[in-house]
């Protein structure tokens, strides 16, 4: 199973990780200054034969750069004039074979990409469970004042931490 991590905090960030995974599975084209790597990486994630895929389109928390329409039918910014406006959502492929996990600190940006019944709210830890994560993580046996203050600067959300 595949498994692309797209940062996604803003358009620049998703462009670049679509890049980024385009060059890593090696596609065909996607050396060409002229390709649209949102479309090339698209047709490769479509295509059964990759296998099975999982793309987690991290940090969402404004899904306005996906919804809008900016983008060339090129992937390229679009001009003022381009009648060929294209939203970066296009790009997201549905298939069987796939599946996409967005995290979001925004319930409102959750809610344009996914229905309401598929969001998973996740808590911040307690204190001390948040502690005891983080120790682990970081193979310490004992607590001690920047472990505390780590861990209280991640707002002791175990995706931060971990």
């Amino acid at each position: 199973m595949w498994v692309f991590w797209v940062h996604a905090s803003n358009a620049a960030r998703f462009q670049q990780s679509f890049q980024e995974i385009a060059v890593f599975v090696k596609i065909p084209g996607q050396q060409d200054p002229k390709a649209n790597m949102f479309q090339l990486v698209h047709d490769w994630l479509r295509d059964e034969r990759k296998g099975h895929w999982v793309l987690i389109l991290d940090n969402l928390d404004n899904a306005g750069f996906l919804t809008a329409w900016g983008v060339s039918g090129d992937g390229h910014p679009a001009d003022l004039d381009d009648t060929n406006l294209q939203p970066l959502i296009r790009y997201l492929p549905h298939c069987q074979h796939g599946s996409i996990l967005v995290t979001s600190r925004s319930r409102k940006a959750a809610s344009e990409l996914v229905e309401g019944r598929n969001i998973i709210a996740v808590d911040p830890m307690d204190k001390e469970d948040a502690l005891t994560l983080l120790r682990r993580k970081l193979g310490q046996h004992e607590v001690d004042n920047s472990t505390d203050e780590l861990a209280t600067a991640l707002e002791y959300m175990p995706l931060a931490i971990v």
